[in-house]
């Protein structure tokens, strides 16, 4: 007994589908004829064998490959997916490790005064800016140039 559902478009017989060639890029429009080549009464998985042509009557099949159809394409593009989150995941491990160690160079040539813990990145940035501004009023009043910077109390700088 074979029932079809219709919301299973690997089950339908034949169907037209958009086929994109993955060498070229370009899009093919091509008949896809779908044929029962066994099935598996326990699951209800029905298997399917592939055949691209301009009629059900070609025999040109692609190696002889047995698909579940449309899953089989889903099931690459989720590994692809899956290797491409991958790659992206090691490029931003890649990144802030970069990022830390430009961190951490930068906290060892800007002055400050040692305390027990590190200095957080926030802390880091302000007092490079500090740090750069104080250096360059430095070398202005050297050159007899009026200084560009003015700093201020901040009651809320920890450090």
């Amino acid at each position: 007994m074979r029932s079809i559902e219709l919301s299973a478009p690997w089950q339908e017989e034949d169907e037209d589908v958009e086929v994109e060639d993955m060498d070229t890029g370009k899009s093919n429009s091509r008949t896809e004829d779908l044929t029962e080549s066994s099935s598996d009464e326990a699951t209800g998985k029905k298997m399917a064998r592939r055949r691209i042509g301009g009629s059900s009557t070609s025999s040109g099949s692609i190696g002889g490959t047995t698909t579940t159809g449309r899953r089989r394409k889903t099931g690459i593009s989720a590994r692809e997916r899956n290797l491409r989150r991958l790659e992206s995941n090691e490029r931003e491990r890649m990144r802030m490790h970069s990022l830390n160690d430009a961190f951490e160079q930068l906290r060892e040539v800007i002055p400050h005064i040692k305390m027990e813990r590190k200095l957080s990145k926030i802390e880091t940035l302000t007092l490079a800016k500090n740090y750069i501004m104080a250096l360059t009023n430095v070398i202005c009043e050297m050159r007899g140039e009026e200084k560009h910077y003015t700093f201020q109390d901040d009651p809320d700088d920890k450090f």
